[in-house]
């Protein structure tokens, strides 16, 4: 036992707290990785169940707005967020925004936002996908 006597002095006490912390700090760690991808695992099995269900009428999954015009309505309930919607109005290219700084494909450009009038009067903006910008044009 005479032997392993060195391992009382404090430089390997120190060493021997410092890996029980490193320890401790990498179960913490750990965990909290787990709880990162159950929660990603969560968002995306919705997202995937979204993508294959048959689409709603608008009205179904979001209810109207209650405030005047230029309010935006309520926000989807949870269990309504990734639902795929049918609806049908007109697009106001008037008011159409060009979103800058989004990349597709390693390449930056444009998201392409115009709103959808509804027969009510109301509206709804609908991300019409991504364009390039022109060429020489600037992104930023």
């Amino acid at each position: 036992m005479a032997v392993y006597r060195f391992l009382l002095t404090p430089r390997w006490l120190g060493y021997l707290a410092l890996a029980l912390v490193a320890a401790v700090v990498m179960v913490f760690l750990g965990n909290w990785q787990l709880d990162r991808y159950r929660g990603r695992t969560e968002i995306n099995e919705r997202i995937d169940a979204g993508q294959r269900m048959t689409p709603a009428p608008l009205g179904e999954a979001l209810p109207a707005p209650t405030g005047g015009p230029g309010t935006a309505g309520p926000a989807p309930a949870e269990e309504k967020v990734y639902t795929r919607v049918t609806v049908t109005g007109r697009y106001d290219t008037t008011n159409t925004v060009l979103v800058r700084g989004r990349t597709v494909d390693s390449r930056v450009g444009f998201e392409v936002l115009t709103p959808l009038v509804l027969s009510d009067g109301s509206a709804v903006l609908i991300d019409r996908g991504w364009i390039p910008p022109a060429p020489g044009g600037a992104t930023a």
